[in-house]
């Protein structure tokens, strides 16, 4: 794993990549404090203030995915130039929002939640462009953690010996614990549910055992004659 990852930092980009990253990881958090306070201090209410931070958090929250097909459809510099220049016009709103009263400053807090742009897709979408396929791993290596063990408990449905234990005792054997997460992951990567999987692979195993003594009764009936 660590030659994985000195590989993966080998590449010159990658460095540029991971502070970029870093820092849209650490402003969020940042932006939200910084503007419950100055709702706070503007608005002299918590109630008020709370409402400023909430309306900013949903905005944000539900126009992300969006965004990101955005950028997939239109391209990345399109839609940044047009989310930036909406993120700025969003933050002069806030700054006068406070004379017009706690409804316009919430109003204005969801705009710019809204408006943020989807850094986060534009710097995963550029991971494959600057990062050799052979050093993807490193790069995803909660994914491909989390494939792999899904994979591991596919492999122990389909295996005879492994029948009598639970589906999620086996699971959580390989470090799934949450039923209900490995039920939506499981059916996600393999189009099926895993109790549909073990059952189909029991029926198979039946299906082969009968006709193996099929096969083993002809045999016998013919040495009989």
């Amino acid at each position: 794993m660590v030659t994985s990852y000195r590989r993966l930092l080998s590449h010159s980009d990658v460095p540029c990549l991971l502070v970029v990253a870093l820092t849209v990881k650490l402003s969020t958090p940042v932006l939200s404090l910084a503007l419950l306070l100055a709702a706070l201090d503007l608005l002299g209410s918590y109630t008020a203030a709370g409402f400023v931070l909430t309306g900013h958090a949903l905005a944000l929250a539900m126009s992300a995915p969006l965004g990101g097909r955005l950028v997939d459809r239109y391209g990345r510099r399109r839609v940044l130039t047009v989310y930036l220049a909406a993120h700025a016009v969003s933050y002069g709103l806030l700054l006068m929002a406070h004379q017009a009263g706690s409804a316009a400053m919430i109003g204005t807090a969801v705009l710019l939640g809204a408006s943020t742009p989807p850094v986060t897709a534009v710097v995963r979408g550029l991971w494959p462009e600057v990062v050799a396929p052979d050093a993807m791993q490193a790069a995803y290596v909660a994914r491909w953690i989390r494939e792999q063990r899904l994979e591991r408990c596919h492999r122990d449905l389909n295996d005879p010996t492994l029948w009598h234990r639970p589906i999620h005792a086996t699971a959580a054997g390989w470090g799934i614990e949450d039923a209900a997460q490995f039920a939506r992951a499981y059916r996600a990567k393999f189009g099926h549910t895993a109790q549909e999987y073990r059952r189909a692979a029991i029926e198979r195993f039946l299906t082969a055992i009968e006709g193996t003594d099929d096969v083993r009764g002809r045999d016998d009936r013919r040495e009989g004659a």
